[in-house]
């Protein structure tokens, strides 16, 4: 649903969302998820009297700068031999914000799915962009970017010592120069 900003304030919104319900009800989805600007608390407002609750969600952001310093972190592309260690970061990475926000499962990834074949070819099959990050040997975390920077996980024994931002940075790097996929 997209409003003109011309036509705002002018319960237009309301409108189109009594008109779509009728549809929602008889699709019966498992779950709607409705995103719009931060600033605009009356749609919070409004969705949140039509009974949705607000939960933890993504905010996009826009980098015009220059490239960054090279990290010291040994990158490559990601490899069917990481799969372990990228569900264990990945799930640890995420939990605690999961948790807080009460979204299940907390834990994305359980121990099981390790030997989870068909998940791993996953994995492996939607890799395109996927890096591991490694410093003296040992992985770090994982950066995902396709046209943009999709995920940065950080192993939580290696969170607070920058690792985080220089993930980010070599990413960003990679987008500016149109080189990620090495």
């Amino acid at each position: 649903m997209f409003i003109h900003p011309d036509f705002w304030w002018q319960g237009i919104t309301e409108k189109l969302w009594e008109q779509i319900k009728p549809y929602i009800k008889e699709e019966d989805p498992d779950k709607i998820t409705i995103a719009f600007p931060s600033h605009h608390a009356e749609l919070r407002v409004l969705f949140k009297s039509q009974g949705f609750k607000h939960s933890f969600f993504s905010l996009r952001m826009e980098y015009n700068g220059s490239k960054f310093e090279e990290s010291d972190l040994e990158v490559r592309l990601y490899l069917n031999e990481d799969f372990s260690e990228y569900l264990r970061i990945y799930s640890e990475s995420f939990y605690d914000i999961r948790r807080q926000h009460d979204i299940k499962p907390y834990l994305v990834f359980s121990e099981a799915d390790n030997r989870n074949e068909s998940l791993r070819q996953n994995v492996l099959e939607g890799s395109k962009g996927l890096y591991t990050f490694i410093k003296d040997d040992k992985t770090v975390g994982f950066g995902k970017i396709c046209n943009y920077l999709d995920v940065v996980v950080v192993d939580k024994k290696c969170q607070g010592k920058g690792y985080g931002r220089s993930i980010v940075q070599s990413c960003t790097n990679f987008l500016i120069n149109d080189d990620f996929f090495l």
